[in-house]
């Protein structure tokens, strides 16, 4: 990761100082309706949790509030178990 900051500041980007949390976005500003198909192939990988969080506008940028956890989740064919 620092190999990849040193090089990426040398491009000109300044990074964030928060630390990074991965995540995926699975809707922003949309307006539906959703596709009748997905738009690209499954993917796999494992994970430790699954967090609805909701982005809310602030005064310094978005702010997050947590609406559920599901800890030891598992994605399985579109669904939360």
């Amino acid at each position: 990761m620092a190999d990849l900051t040193r090089r990426l500041r040398g491009c000109g980007f300044v990074p964030e100082r928060r630390a990074f949390q991965a995540h995926i976005t699975l809707a922003r500003k949309f307006p539906g309706p959703a596709p009748a198909r997905p738009p690209a192939a499954p993917i796999r990988w494992q994970i430790g949790e699954v967090t609805l969080v909701e982005s809310l506008p602030g005064k310094q940028g978005s702010e997050y509030r947590v609406l559920r956890r599901w800890p030891g989740a598992r994605l399985d064919e579109g669904s939360v178990e």
